[in-house]
């Protein structure tokens, strides 16, 4: 669900990419041929033994491509003049210049080779407490994907691999299951600083000064992250960007306890540490104008992080599946270029924060034209005694509805300045919230997530 966009102030840098070399490139290659070197030796000793000439023999017997299936990959297309940077980037870390790691290396992508993406270079290298971690790109003229994996024994026990789409900025956790560093890296002359963590949403974040173009988190470390490139900030957000809430397997649905896992794991990649609570939960029908799919009655829960204005909330709508999509945008914001969803299964989580008085408010996430969002369907949250609520723009009503079991639900337009009322049996107001959401972009609890590549 990535909003990123190329930004005109870089249409210098439109032209054709020709990725340019680089030192770990040439150690890369100086590694390969040591290594053909060494072996060609050994060959043409034991040839001359038994008179065969050597030229002939090695043409049959060395590989040209790898020693495994080709793979054929295409990958990505990359269109990203900012992610070339990074692919075109020279390697970094502390084992970048080192011969023995470089030859292991070369003979461990020797073994899956892929003849779509001829081209290889690698971003990174480094040594943890015995750990070796590197990042390689595998890239044509115009597609690209990226890998990175974990060792121990230099290759003798490959620990961890992971697969990712090229982008500006590469996180991984080099695909360590039980948990291990986490990697930041972001095109040269970049700087990425963290955050201090915050008391509840909306807070002044305070960030530490850049401490590079990249960033080896140690394991359970997962702060909120900054990347400026040239004075501007380019990216802003979680460490490990969230689009999908915490996955369970369960044999007896449990909607409450889902919904809580999701509001932990989701305040926590913000940094925020709150006491959640289950503040509703119930059916509601859904389906205002270009909201839902179908229109249909779900079962919906809300989770708070407290009481008073500005602490997170959260809405959980259940599914066949329990894992949760997260809904960051607008539907009517949402491009063709977002991913479809492919899990349509599963269930789907907003957030916001509170208002602080008696009438809470969220929006309801769903699908439009396969894509998971921010619908107009606005959940409202009203207290005892209240039968009815209305919603108003510029003083005009623009829609009413009738409160069951305590919450309501009206169509209330995206991004639009909105308060809503609750009524009494005898039209009294018992209380009363206004609406306050960006009005686009990403956000998570209301925090805005920039990617300005």
């Amino acid at each position: 669900m990535s909003t990123e966009q190329l930004q005109r102030g870089f249409a210098d840098l439109a032209g054709d990419v020709v990725p340019m070399d680089d030192p770990y490139g040439r150690l890369m290659r100086r590694a390969h041929r040591r290594r053909f070197g060494r072996i060609a030796s050994a060959l043409a000793a034991v040839l001359a033994m038994l008179g065969i000439g050597a030229a002939a023999a090695l043409v049959a017997v060395l590989p040209t491509v790898g020693t495994g299936p080709d793979s054929r990959d295409p990958g990505h297309v990359v269109t990203s003049d900012w992610a070339w940077r990074l692919i075109n980037s020279p390697a970094r870390g502390n084992l970048a210049d080192d011969d023995d790691f470089a030859d292991r290396l070369d003979r461990y992508l020797s073994r899956r080779p892929n003849s779509a993406l001829p081209q290889t270079r690698i971003l990174f290298a480094e040594d943890v407490d015995g750990l070796q971690l590197a990042v390689v790109a595998r890239y044509s003229a115009t597609n690209a994907v990226v890998e990175s994996v974990s060792t121990s024994n230099n290759f003798g026990n490959t620990t961890g691999e992971e697969q990712l789409r090229p982008a500006p900025t590469i996180v991984t956790g080099f695909g360590i299951v039980s948990g291990g560093p986490t990697l930041v890296l972001t095109p040269p002359g970049c700087g990425v600083s963290t955050s201090a963590p915050i008391a509840k949403p909306g807070v002044a974040r305070v960030w530490s000064a850049p401490a590079g173009d990249w960033l080896l988190l140690p394991a359970g470390e997962a702060p909120v992250i900054r990347v400026g490139c040239e004075g501007t900030i380019r990216q802003q957000g979680p460490v490990a960007i969230v689009h999908e809430a915490a996955p369970r397997q369960v044999s007896t649905p449990d909607p409450a306890g889902y919904a809580v896992a999701d509001f932990e794991q989701l305040t926590r990649a913000l940094q925020l540490s709150p006491e959640p609570s289950v503040a509703w939960s119930g059916e509601v029908t859904l389906g205002g104008p270009s909201t839902m799919d179908n229109r249909e009655t779900r079962t919906l829960v809300v989770v708070r992080g407290g009481r008073g204005a500005g602490q997170p909330l959260l809405c959980y709508l259940a599914g066949p599946e329990p894992n949760a999509w997260v809904a960051r945008e607008f539907t009517k914001n949402l491009s063709r270029s977002d991913p479809v969803d492919r899990s349509p299964d599963f269930s789907l989580v907003s957030t916001a924060v509170t208002g602080g008085g008696a009438v809470e408010l969220i929006r309801v996430p769903g699908r439009h034209e396969g894509r998971v969002g921010l619908t107009e369907d606005l959940l409202v949250l009203v207290p005892s005694g209240a039968v009815r609520v209305e919603a108003s723009e510029a003083g005009a009503v623009v829609g009413r509805a009738g409160v069951v079991d305590g919450a309501a639900v009206v169509s209330v337009r995206m991004g639009s300045p909105t308060t809503v009322l609750a009524y009494g049996p005898d039209d009294a107001e018992v209380g009363l919230a206004d609406l306050v959401e960006p009005a686009r972009g990403e956000r998570l609890f209301n925090e805005l997530l920039i990617t300005n590549w």
